[in-house]
């Protein structure tokens, strides 16, 4: 065991700091707010406008956090923004901050939801249901919708999907 998963692990018990896995791949980043040995997408991240960074683990409650420097977060696992339990994410747009995440309703159905914050602080949403509804030619998996990104005039919303066909 290294110095540094020590002090992280010794860290991580008083709650200062989340687990860092000390068998991790090197490319999982060491300051990370990530909720045990499987690394959940953190979604996000995003800077408003004072500075602060945003980001929202996805273990199944997307819990908020925010940091000043990147690398020393604030947030708790335990506090829910309650977008769904898949991975998915969070996106600056001229009306607003949106978050969007996969509505899964079984084999050939689903949707992707949406919510808009309210504050900007992030930590305020009016959840809008399903948002994206799944094309009839989806037939495996409606998931994974990435940040919102202005193409043509339109903004769009890209979502990992499939055909068996």
């Amino acid at each position: 065991s290294s110095l540094a998963s020590t002090v992280l692990s010794s860290l991580a018990s008083t709650g200062v700091a989340p687990p860092y896995p000390p068998d991790a791949s090197p490319f999982c980043p060491k300051y990370h707010p990530i909720h045990d040995g499987n690394v959940y997408d953190p979604s996000g991240p995003l800077q408003d406008k004072s500075g602060l960074w945003h980001t929202w683990e996805d273990d199944g409650a997307w819990s908020h956090w925010t940091s000043h420097d990147l690398v020393h977060w604030d947030g708790s696992f335990k506090q829910s923004t309650h977008f769904g339990a898949d991975t998915g994410s969070v996106s600056p747009t001229p009306s607003g901050v949106y978050a969007f995440w996969p509505i899964m309703s079984g084999p050939g159905r689903g949707a992707i939801g949406s919510a808009k914050a309210t504050d900007d602080s992030l930590t305020n949403w009016t959840h809008r249901g399903p948002t994206i509804l799944m094309p009839a030619r989806i037939n495996t998996g409606y998931r994974d919708p990435v940040r919102a990104f202005s193409h043509g005039g339109k903004w769009w919303v890209g979502v990992g999907c499939g055909s068996k066909e």
